[in-house]
């Protein structure tokens, strides 16, 4: 069967608990593109929220005064719904950072080809 092409099907299920299942067979993942503006929307209780702390670099893990501890406290969010932005945002960072590496990395050896070129001319 090398080389024989198949023929592959995606389909995305709605469950009746609000839960999207994507079936994509073939792919080895799924990843965030660009997701700081749907993260903002999706979890816009939590921006909300983060906008009322005290300190403005606050990390919502112990700081005094922060408006998302006082949240979860009071059950106005889930530690779950909390968990899950912090998952996407952990993931967007990274993926953000590979990016980041690669356009580096390609930088880097264009100019290193670039300076191979120069010596070339030079020489001949």
């Amino acid at each position: 069967d090398k080389g024989k092409h198949t023929t592959t099907h995606r389909q995305l299920i709605f469950s009746h608990q609000q839960v999207a299942i994507i079936d994509t067979p073939g792919m080895r993942e799924l990843s965030l593109l660009n997701a700081e503006q749907g993260l903002d929307k999706t979890f816009e209780d939590i921006v909300s929220l983060s906008q009322s702390c005290k300190f403005s670099n606050c990390q919502h893990v112990s700081e005094p005064g922060c408006a998302i501890l006082a949240a979860l406290e009071a059950g106005e969010i889930t530690q779950a719904h909390f968990d899950n932005y912090k998952k996407l945002l952990k993931e967007d960072a990274f993926l953000q950072r590979r990016e980041l590496g690669a356009y580096a990395e390609k930088q880097h050896e264009r100019a290193f080809f670039k300076m191979i070129d120069n010596v070339k001319k030079q020489s001949w």
